[in-house]
């Protein structure tokens, strides 16, 4: 899972074609998701009795999916609205006079 959210943050970092928002939402889920990853599994192998329960594994796991559908939101509703606006101002463009230099 760690080596997942490892090559998901690398991708997110260098893929320029998917679109800056949803590339930034997708980015922070995996950077963080990876440092609380790294972080249970050292209280995990050190032994570490309160920090290294499954409960907190579990609760990385809410958070995630918690993560997911935001980005999904974002994805399905926000958006088609940027994309549609940023259509309407590049349409609106062709018609105005332009700066001379």
């Amino acid at each position: 899972m760690l080596a997942l959210f490892l090559v998901g943050g690398l991708v997110s970092l260098f893929v320029k074609r998917i679109p800056e928002g949803l590339r930034r939402r997708f980015n922070a889920l995996c950077w963080n998701n990876l440092v609380i990853g790294l972080i249970l599994f050292f209280f995990r192998y050190q032994r570490i009795p309160l920090l290294g329960m499954d409960i907190w594994r579990f609760v990385q796991e809410i958070v995630l999916i918690v993560w997911l559908v935001i980005i999904f939101r974002y994805w399905r509703r926000q958006l088609p609205k940027e994309r549609f606006s940023e259509q309407v101002i590049a349409h609106k463009q062709k018609y105005l006079p332009k700066k001379k230099s």
